[in-house]
């Protein structure tokens, strides 16, 4: 942690602490407090995100904590200077000092509102809002209805004509505020426009912002509606897109949350929910139990995965041999990487999804097609618990290609006609090729669909028009009524997912298992295909040279 001061436009000196992880992540979160609230509060949870590889600022508005004067009597700052000078002077150091950082904004309370009041809030990809409304008084429940009446209609004024400043630490609201913040304060509660009043009187950049917003409210607190909130994000931030997380008292080690606590220390499990939103393989993976940063983040383990998969190194006694006295050496242990990348799975997944939609549009002829997932030999069938769940476990099949009877499970795969796959589902080795139609029907639409003798059925080929518009096509055996030869245009198109799973087989290896657990075998066979579907990427966008030579010099 490292103390800076830093002087606004109007040259007030306000102190800031940014947070330095040991081993960055390339991300900045930018804390905007609550009003009244001191930057200490928030420590813990910069800390904790922090030991995340996140870089995190803190700081004091003119007036509160150690941005506060020497004489809090009619000092000049308002909601409205910390929006346009306070947060503007963080704004613009962190673009001179991260500018190729992905950027986050938590805004706390009037963290949030004050968003709108600087250009430069555009340049976060996305925000977090906590505990924060528009707080007019028609928003708020009766009780606080009531308080916040007799506040900020009766004694903020009264106070604040006596001393020059609101006492609010005398009611419980947190520091003592500066004069025109404690009328900016009665503004937000008393005007019917509330934070849209604020904006009226300056350069309002509101409607500007489009980012994300992650929206969290504590269920006990009292200063919070749902009315309120739904205010806040569809009249003052219209073109943000939000989500919304309400925070239950059952989730709090101490039961309770309110209005400040989230950030206390004894809430430190709360503050995985905008982890989780914040870093991204978070989205598609179980929150690791580690509490430090792991020396290899997710996505090089990821990169050394599919890496290791394009050169066929099909163990990880292999890989580990290979990578050896090279600067990864020491990075992870062996057992540790096969754990991390079973559970990156989802992840995975998530990359061949997006990767194979890049040619989405390219055609609308899909193949189908099956090949057999060997586990063991058949003459250790019967002694072998390998590669088994009580969801799906191996099984006895018939490979017609190979002539020859095997133990484990089926691979359905589904590519289109320049051999990129979109779909692929694993089923015991004993389940007809026809029943994954069943689920083809939902994954795709509109198209032509070829496949071989193995998937012939009236019944559901009229099924999969009927559903979802596609065009099932197989070759009909000679003694069908109506014979017709198929297609040799279609035959043709029908060898791309052949020749796909013969370089699956061939340059992937992928019909050989080491892996003793199911979802060890199904890592593996998706991190094969991924990094098939990779290599066809960048063969297509990036080298411009022929789709499917996968195993030709990368360099």
């Amino acid at each position: 942690m490292e103390k800076i001061i830093l002087k606004t436009e109007d040259n007030v000196d306000m102190a800031v602490h940014v947070f330095i992880p040991q081993r960055s992540n390339h991300r900045i979160l930018l804390i905007n407090s609550a009003t009244g609230v001191k930057q200490q509060i928030y420590f813990s949870f910069a800390h904790f995100f922090a030991e995340h590889g996140f870089t995190v600022i803190t700081y004091d508005y003119a007036g509160i904590g150690l941005s506060k004067p020497l004489k809090m009597k009619n000092f000049k700052a308002s909601m409205r200077t910390w929006g346009t000078k306070d947060f503007k002077t963080l704004t613009h150091y962190i673009q001179e000092n991260f500018p190729t950082y992905k950027k986050y904004c938590l805004g706390h309370s009037v963290g949030a509102l004050i968003l709108g009041m600087n250009r430069d809030a555009e340049i976060f990809d996305e925000f977090v809002f906590v505990g924060t409304q528009n707080a007019f008084v028609g928003n708020l429940r009766w009780r606080t209805k009531v308080e916040a009446f007799f506040g900020f209609g009766v004694a903020q004024p009264l106070f604040t004509e006596i001393f020059g400043y609101f006492p609010a630490n005398w009611f419980g609201l947190g520091e003592s505020l500066p004069k025109n913040c404690a009328y900016d304060w009665r503004t937000l509660i008393l005007n019917r426009k509330s934070t849209n009043r604020l904006l009226d009187q300056i350069e309002d950049y509101s409607k500007r912002l489009t980012q994300k917003v992650f929206v969290i409210r504590a269920e006990d607190d009292v200063w919070l509606t749902e009315k309120g909130v739904k205010s806040l994000l569809e009249d003052t931030y219209p073109n943000l897109k939000p989500t919304y997380r309400i925070v239950k008292t059952s989730e709090s080690e101490k039961g309770e949350i309110g209005h400040v606590n989230f950030f206390r220390s004894y809430n430190k499990k709360l503050w995985e929910i905008i982890l989780k939103e914040l870093t991204n393989t978070c989205k598609y993976i179980t929150t690791s139990k580690q509490i430090r940063l792991p020396k290899m983040s997710d996505l090089e383990l990821v990169a050394l995965n599919l890496t290791a998969e394009y050169m066929s190194i099909n163990s990880e006694l292999q890989l580990f041999r290979c990578i050896s006295g090279t600067d990864l050496e020491g990075r992870i242990e062996r057992s540790v990487y096969n754990k991390r990348k079973r559970k990156l799975f989802p992840y995975i997944e998530k990359i061949r999804e997006t990767l194979s939609s890049k040619f989405s549009d390219f055609t609308d002829v899909f193949i189908v097609d099956s090949t057999p997932i060997e586990i063991c030999k058949i003459s250790r069938a019967n002694r072998s618990a390998i590669c088994s769940t009580d969801e799906i476990k191996p099984a006895y099949g018939y490979c017609a290609a190979q002539k020859s009877r095997y133990f484990g499970y089926k691979l359905h795969v589904v590519c289109d006609k320049n051999g990129i796959f979109h779909s692929f589902d694993f089923s015991p080795a004993n389940v007809h090729d026809v029943n994954y139609l069943h689920d083809i029907k939902e994954n795709f639409e509109n198209c032509l669909l070829i496949g071989d003798r193995g998937y012939i059925s009236k019944e559901l080929q009229l099924d999969l028009f009927n559903y979802s518009k596609i065009n099932l096509s197989v070759p009909m055996r000679k003694n069908q009524h109506n014979f017709v030869e198929f297609s040799k245009t279609k035959s043709k198109i029908r060898k791309r997912i052949e020749t796909n799973i013969s370089q699956l087989c061939g340059q992937f290896l992928i019909n050989i298992n080491l892996a003793k657990t199911f979802q060890g075998l199904a890592t593996r066979i998706l991190s094969k295909i991924t990094s098939f579907t990779m290599i066809q990427y960048l063969n297509f966008f990036v080298f411009k040279r022929s789709l499917n030579k996968l195993k030709i010099n990368l360099c």
